[in-house]
C-alpha cells in the first residue's frame, strides 16, 4: 500500500540506507505527488492546472505504480513512443518530456536515485505549421463580420494580437497612430501580459483607428 511504501521510505532514509534502496520504497507516483505538492504554490493557477492534469493523466496514469529504482530509459522513452503512436501533438508530447526530467532531477536531489533515466529522452514528432489563411480567405473573413466581431477579427489578423491581449483593450489604450498592448484577459481576469516581452505599443493605420 502507498502507507506502507511510505513508511520504508521514512526507516530507510534514518537508517542512511543507499540511494537504490530508498528509490525502491517510493514509486514514481508517490514522487510526482510530492512534487506537485512543492511546486504548486510557486506556479500561476493556469499553469497548475495544466501541469497537474498532464503529469496525473499522461505519466502518473501508466508509470505510477513503478517503484522510481526500476524506472530506466528504456521504460520512459516506450512510454513516449506510445504516447506518439496515440496521436498526441507536439506540445503534449514536449511537457511530458520535460516533466519526466524534472522529476527525475528532483528524486536526485532527494536522493532517492544516483542517475536520471529521463535526461535522454527524445520523440520524433515535428512541430506542426500553423494554418496560413490567404488574403482573400481573410477578405472572406471580414465580409461575415460586422460591428465589434469585424474589429476583433483585424485586430488578430493585422495586428497578430493574442485573443486575452484583444478582449483586455480598453479606451485609454488607443492612441494617435498606435495601440498599447499591456493586459490580457486571463481566468476572466484582466492580467498582465503573458511576458514584459509582450507590453508593447502597436502601430495602426487610420481606418483601423477609426474603427
Amino acid at each position: 500500500t502507498e502507507a506502507r511504501n511510505l513508511l520504508e521510505y521514512i526507516i530507510a532514509a534514518e537508517m542512511n540506507a543507499p540511494a537504490a534502496d530508498r528509490g525502491a520504497a517510493v514509486t514514481l507516483g508517490e514522487f510526482a505527488t510530492r512534487y506537485l505538492t512543492a511546486k504548486k504554490p510557486t506556479w500561476e493557477k493556469r499553469t497548475v492546472i495544466t501541469a497537474e492534469n498532464l503529469i496525473r493523466t499522461h505519466i502518473v496514469k501508466t508509470l505510477g505504480v513503478r517503484p522510481l529504482k526500476d524506472i530506466d530509459f528504456f521504460a520512459l522513452q516506450e512510454h513516449v513512443n506510445s504516447l506518439v503512436a496515440a496521436g498526441n501533438g507536439y506540445s503534449l508530447l514536449q511537457k511530458v518530456v520535460y516533466y519526466l526530467r524534472v522529476i527525475f532531477e528532483e528524486a536526485i536531489e532527494a536522493d532517492l536515485i544516483q542517475r536520471n533515466p529521463a535526461r535522454k529522452l527524445k520523440h520524433r514528432l515535428r512541430r506542426e505549421k500553423g494554418n496560413v489563411h490567404t488574403p482573400a480567405e481573410c477578405q472572406r473573413l471580414y465580409a461575415a463580420a460586422i460591428g465589434r466581431e469585424h474589429l476583433v477579427l483585424r485586430l488578430l489578423i493585422q495586428l497578430g494580437l493574442r485573443g486575452e491581449e484583444a478582449f483586455a483593450l480598453r479606451h485609454n489604450d488607443i492612441e494617435p497612430g498606435r495601440l498599447r498592448i499591456d493586459e490580457a484577459f486571463l481566468e476572466a481576469e484582466i492580467k498582465g501580459t503573458k511576458t514584459e516581452d509582450s507590453n508593447a505599443f502597436m502601430q495602426i493605420t487610420t481606418d483601423l483607428e477609426a474603427e
